[in-house]
């Protein structure tokens, strides 16, 4: 069994969550810096925090290694966050506009990443949310390009087949 300890400067650490990679996330607490969220994987990372935010919590990671939790904003508010390929997203910003719903924290995600968590709704009530994310308007231009050269050549193979 291995083990880790505190880095230098950490007051307290807390873990929360392990993927199958061996992967962890949670939170550390330093003297200088505040409480961030982070990932763990033969070393610690900073995972940062929300743009004006001074802290950031880390609750869980899928095998993609995409981390959920929450973290301060500017405002002072508490907004769920993703943080992906480096880098820290505000959930509401991947929201409709306009939803009424405020997300406050992201408690896990799954592997096709699809994330649950809490929220304040349109008539100021806590209540779950389940976020599941659509494929991106690039992948889907790209399998409509696909498409089409495949069809291209399937009528170009038929011309030749059936003069």
């Amino acid at each position: 069994m291995r083990s880790s300890t505190l880095a230098a400067g950490e007051i307290d650490s807390f873990g929360y969550d392990i993927n199958d990679l061996d992967s962890a996330v949670g939170w550390s607490e330093t003297n200088d810096e505040g409480i961030h969220a982070f990932l763990w994987h033969l070393s610690m990372q900073d995972l940062g925090l929300l743009t004006g935010g001074d802290w950031s919590k880390a609750y869980a990671i899928n095998n993609s290694t995409e981390v959920v939790g929450e973290a301060g904003t500017a405002s002072g508010d508490t907004h769920a966050f993703l943080w992906k390929n480096g880098t820290m997203y505000d959930l509401n910003a991947l929201i409709p506009p306009g939803s009424g719903w405020e997300l406050i924290s992201a408690n896990d995600i799954n592997d096709q990443g699809h994330i649950v968590g809490e929220g304040i709704n349109p008539e100021g009530k806590t209540r779950g949310f389940l976020l599941i994310p659509e494929p991106s308007t690039l992948l889907l231009l790209g399998m409509g390009i696909v498409g089409l050269l495949a069809y291209a050549w399937w009528r170009q193979f038929v011309a030749r087949t059936n003069p």
